[in-house]
């Protein structure tokens, strides 16, 4: 605390110090649900950030990505313009679990979603469940957002995992639409998610 500020709480201690019995304890009491009130404004915040976001990658979650999508196909609605949705799946978790571990798995999906972040250049991701993510870009083609999905890809296949000393090779299939005002995000979500797996059979 700078020297003002501890003149201040000095003065102000001064002040109560003087004040009848009474009015102390209801300055006192003043001070505290104030210092409960910010307290549970900050516990608030964070029970949004935790009901938004998905615990073990950081990203937002199902919940989060579905308000997003809404909100987009509301703008292209209302405003028109592009607006692209992808589905990615983290190939071959299975076999890592199977093989190494949950742990290796859960470092797999954070290394992943790591590089996602790092990538999006304003678009937005989640988590969508499991293996899989979902990413939402404004103001993108599908076939620009299909090349920000290949670069993202590419990426991850260039960046190994080290986990207990050992190298793991990760890949991710994508599936890509259009995001188009006239249909539901139910329908949009089905479009990207059969898109993922017929590459996902390929791969």
């Amino acid at each position: 605390m700078s020297w003002p500020d501890r003149r201040v709480a000095d003065a102000l201690a001064e002040r109560v110090a003087s004040l009848p019995p009474v009015m102390q304890r209801a300055d006192q009491e003043l001070a505290r649900l104030r210092q409960a009130l910010v307290q549970a404004w900050a516990e608030i915040a964070e029970l949004r950030v935790l009901a938004d976001h998905d615990s073990l990658t950081g990203l937002a979650n199902r919940r989060r990505m579905m308000a997003e999508l809404e909100d987009v196909v509301e703008d292209c609605r209302r405003h028109g313009g592009d607006a692209s949705l992808v589905f990615m799946d983290l190939n071959r978790l299975k076999m890592l679990n199977d093989s190494h571990g949950h742990q290796a798995g859960d470092a797999a999906i954070v290394h992943v979603a790591r590089i996602i972040r790092e990538s999006l250049h304003g678009g937005f991701a989640a988590r969508f469940g499991g293996d899989e993510f979902a990413l939402v870009f404004r103001n993108l083609t599908e076939a620009d957002a299909r090349a920000r999905a290949a670069s993202i890809a590419d990426r991850i296949a260039r960046s190994p995992l080290f986990c207990d000393g050992i190298e793991h090779r990760l890949s991710v299939s994508f599936g890509v639409t259009a995001i188009c005002p006239s249909l539901s995000v139910k329908t949009l979500l089905a479009r990207a998610d059969k898109a993922m797996y017929a590459e996902k059979r390929v791969a």
